[in-house]
C-alpha cells in the first residue's frame, strides 16, 4: 500500500483570550503523517485532511489540548503498528473527529490486535460523527473519566471486543449502526472507573449517564447464505436472537440415542423469558429460552431454509475427532480433512489452515475451507459431522471460534460448495461467554 502524504486545506487557526491578538499560519503540505500529527496538534486546530489512504507507524495523538476539529474528508488511516490505537485524546477538551475511516492493517479480523481504533482518557466535550471505526480494533471508542461524549452518526463494526467502552459520566450515542463487534456493542458503567463495566447494551435506552436514541444494531450475521440459517443453543441473552425465529420453519437435528446417528424432525419454536446469568440482577429475566414444539429434549442444531425429509436417519461419521492439530488428519468418507499451520515465538499456534480433499465429479479437488491466523486461548472443535444434504460428501458442524470468550459454532455444507470446491460456509451463531 502506497503511503501518501497529508494536504492541510484549512487553515490552522490559533485564538487568544485577548480578541485583539488573533492571528493564523496556513500549512498546505505535510510530508509525513506520521510526524505532524504526534503531540504537534496545536490548541484551536482546524485540520482537513486530502482525501486518500494513510499508513500509520505511531498514534495520532491529542494531550492536554482544547478546540481541535479533525475532518478526515473520507480520508482512510491505517495503524501498521497492531498493538497501538489508531488516535489517543488524553485530558482534551472541545474536541470533533469526523469523516474518516480507521482500522488496523491486515490480517483481517481481531487475531493479535490489541489496539484500539480510537481511545479517550478524561477530557470533555468530545464528538465522533459520520466515521466508520473497522477492523482489527479491539475496541471500536475506548473511554474513561471523559465527560460528555457524543458519538454520532458512525459506522462501528468488526471490532474483537466490543463497539464502545465507557466509563463516565455523561455519554450520547445516536444514529449509529453497530455490527459484528465480537463481544458486544456497548459496554457501559456510569461514572466508575473500576474493572470492568458493569452493563452490556444492545438496545437503545436511557438512564442515568447514559443518552440514545435511534441506533441500529445488527446481530452476529448468522446468515452466509440467502437462504439458511443456525441456530446452535436453546438459550440467548436479550437482543441476541432475531424474535421472527418463531415465525420460521426448523428442521431439528436430534440424537438418536441407540447408535451414532441423528434424527431430522420439522418443528416450529417457541420462545420463553430466562435468567440470563450474564446480563441479569437477581430476579431479572431477559434472556430467551428457546424449546421444539412436540420435543422434550434439545436439539444438538436448529437449521432453516433447508429441506429435509422428515424424520429422516443421518448416520454420524464415527472417525470424527475432537479436533485437529497441525499435521494432524482423519477421514470421513471418502474425503480427508488435515490441518496445517505453524508455531508462534510464544508457543501459540498461528497460520492455522483446514483443507479437505477428496474427489467430485471425476476430479480430484483440495480445498482450503478455513484459515485463522491465530488463537487466543481457544481452538477449532468439530462439533458433529454426517450428509445432511444426502449427496455423498460430508457437512461439517463445527466451533470455529479463536477466541476464549464467546463459541462460533458454524455450518458447513458441501451441497452449496462450487465447482472446484467441496465445503461452503453456509451459516453461523455466536454465543458469549464473558
Amino acid at each position: 500500500m502506497k503511503k501518501m502524504a497529508l494536504i492541510i486545506f484549512a487553515s490552522i487557526f490559533i485564538f487568544s483570550c485577548d480578541s485583539s491578538s488573533n492571528s493564523s499560519r496556513n500549512i498546505t503540505t505535510i510530508n509525513n503523517l506520521n510526524s505532524i500529527l504526534l503531540d504537534n496538534i496545536e490548541s484551536g486546530s482546524n485540520i482537513k485532511l486530502d482525501k486518500g489512504t494513510y499508513e500509520l507507524d505511531n498514534t495520532i495523538r491529542i494531550f492536554g489540548k482544547e478546540n481541535i476539529t479533525i475532518d478526515g474528508n473520507n480520508a482512510t488511516l491505517i495503524m501498521r503498528n497492531m498493538a497501538a490505537d489508531v488516535i489517543y485524546i488524553r485530558n482534551s477538551n472541545n474536541i470533533t473527529l469526523m469523516n474518516f475511516k480507521a482500522t488496523h492493517i491486515e490480517p483481517k479480523g481481531p487475531t493479535g490486535c490489541t489496539g484500539n481504533v480510537i481511545h479517550i482518557e478524561g477530557g470533555a466535550n468530545i464528538l465522533i460523527e459520520k466515521c466508520d471505526l473497522n477492523g482489527s480494533g479491539i475496541v471500536g471508542i475506548a473511554a474513561y473519566n471523559t465527560k460528555n461524549l457524543t458519538v454520532s452518526n458512525n459506522f462501528i463494526h468488526k471490532n474483537s471486543q466490543y463497539g464502545i467502552i465507557y466509563q463516565g459520566p455523561q455519554i450520547e450515542i445516536k444514529e449509529n449502526v453497530f455490527e459484528k463487534n465480537t463481544m458486544g456493542n456497548i459496554y457501559f458503567s456510569y461514572n466508575d472507573n473500576s474493572w470492568p463495566p458493569n452493563e452490556k447494551i444492545n438496545t437503545n435506552q436511557n438512564k442515568e449517564g447514559l443518552k440514545m436514541s435511534n441506533n441500529i444494531f445488527k446481530r452476529p450475521e448468522q446468515m452466509m447464505s440467502d437462504v439458511i440459517s443456525i441456530l446452535s443453543s436453546t438459550s440467548y441473552g436479550a437482543g441476541d436472537v432475531d424474535p421472527n425465529i418463531v415465525n420460521m420453519t426448523w428442521v431439528g437435528l436430534f440424537s438418536n440415542g441407540l447408535d451414532n446417528s441423528i434424527k431430522c424432525y420439522t418443528t416450529k419454536l417457541n420462545t420463553k423469558p430466562i435468567h440470563s446469568p450474564m446480563d441479569d440482577e437477581d430476579g431479572e429475566m431477559s434472556g430467551i429460552r428457546i424449546y421444539c414444539e412436540g420435543h422434550d429434549k434439545d436439539p444438538i442444531l436448529l437449521i432453516s431454509g433447508i429441506a429435509i425429509p422428515q424424520d429422516v436417519k443421518i448416520d454420524s461419521y464415527n472417525t470424527l475427532k475432537n479436533s485437529l492439530m497441525p499435521g494432524e488428519s482423519m477421514q470421513l468418507g471418502n474425503c480427508i480433512i488435515k490441518a496445517f499451520g505453524a508455531i508462534g515465538q510464544y508457543g501459540q499456534i498461528i497460520d492455522y489452515q483446514l483443507t479437505i480433499t477428496g474427489e467430485k465429479n471425476g476430479e480430484k479437488i483440495e480445498q482450503i475451507f478455513l484459515e485463522q491466523a491465530g488463537f487466543d486461548d481457544a481452538m477449532i472443535h468439530f462439533i458433529w459431522t454426517g450428509d445432511i444434504d444426502q449427496d455423498g460428501f460430508p457437512d461439517l458442524y463445527m466451533d470455529i471460534s479463536n477466541k476464549y470468550s464467546f463459541s462460533n459454532p458454524a455450518l458447513f455444507l458441501s451441497s452449496k460448495a462450487g465447482k472446484n470446491e467441496l465445503l461452503k460456509l453456509v451459516a453461523e451463531d455466536q454465543l458469549f461467554g464473558c
